[in-house]
């Protein structure tokens, strides 16, 4: 009996409604990973700079292996430790941009007051 399209295509919305009752952050992470591009790239951050700043997201999740029963737990502390890295990036590069300025050749071209 050939199978109809519409079995196939039932059987694959049951499969990938499933949920797994105990999710893992990088699970998590996978899972939501377009919306945490959004929120990054939302902070002003371009492509590379998201990919990085997922990059080290991850390997947070991962140093951690925390194991959450509820998914938005898990989703809550994932933002929350990808807004806080976005923050951290945000002063780095204002840190680094007084520095960059403070001794840029245009201030040591000036002639001292006299």
């Amino acid at each position: 009996m050939p199978v109809k399209y519409a079995d196939v295509e039932s059987q694959v919305k049951k499969i990938t409604s499933q949920r797994p009752s105990e999710w893992s952050v990088i699970d998590v992470l996978l899972h939501e990973l377009g919306q945490f591009k959004r929120v990054v790239a939302g902070m002003g951050f371009d492509t590379s700079d998201v990919e990085d700043i997922l990059q080290d997201v991850s390997v947070v999740a991962l140093k951690k292996g925390l194991q959450c029963d509820n998914l938005e737990t898990a989703k809550k502390w994932l933002m929350k430790v990808t807004v806080n890295r976005c923050l951290l990036e945000h002063r780095r590069r204002k840190h680094s941009n007084e520095r960059h300025r403070k001794y840029s050749f245009a201030a040591l071209r000036q002639k001292p007051n006299q």
